[in-house]
């Protein structure tokens, strides 16, 4: 496709409205299977707040829809899939706002901050 019809997604911000765990989450975001946020460990601990992410997602098809999953790192069991973001890129701009689609049975509130460039 032509790169005019492509744009680079930023990642910006994750507002925690209200976390899953008492104490805190050990969040990391997975996109297309794959674990890419944080970069640098396992997952990053979360609480009520805003948390600065920057990290990019490139070449985007216009009109293409991501899906970001969100994570709850666990040690001694599975982790929990807390929910997923669900964002249609059709026009450049922003900030934007996406609000976190929860799963079943969990109780946490996170929106996600992005642009389109």
């Amino acid at each position: 496709m032509d790169k005019k019809n492509q744009f680079n997604l930023d990642i910006i911000t994750l507002h925690c409205y209200r976390q899953d765990e008492r104490k805190a989450d050990e969040i990391f975001i997975c996109y297309q299977g794959k674990k890419i946020w944080p970069s640098d460990k396992k997952y990053k601990k979360i609480t009520v707040g805003k948390h600065t992410l920057n990290f990019r997602i490139p070449q985007i098809e216009q009109n293409e829809s991501i899906v970001l999953e969100l994570w709850d790192y666990d040690f001694f069991s599975p982790n929990d899939h807390l929910g997923t973001f669900n964002m249609l890129i059709n026009e450049k701009g922003g900030p934007y706002r996406t609000d976190l689609d929860l799963k079943e049975s969990r109780n946490a509130k996170y929106t996600l901050e992005w642009e389109a460039h």
